[in-house]
């Protein structure tokens, strides 16, 4: 979706993540959003593990 559509639509996501990073690791933060499902995710770089997410579903 490009920038236009996202404000048009007013998607968002609000939520708390809990996590704890790791000295020396790295960490990529990154998200999707659309009007069925919007989520954020945490994911350790050295693993390609996704180590936290929160997801929000609209009704």
């Amino acid at each position: 979706m490009d920038g236009r559509g996202i404000i048009e639509a007013d998607l968002r996501i609000e939520g708390d993540i809990k996590f704890k990073p790791e000295a020396g690791r790295t960490y990529e933060i990154n998200g999707s959003l659309s009007k069925e499902e919007s989520s954020v995710w945490i994911k350790d770089l050295s693993t390609g593990e996704i180590i936290a997410e929160f997801k929000e579903n609209d009704p």
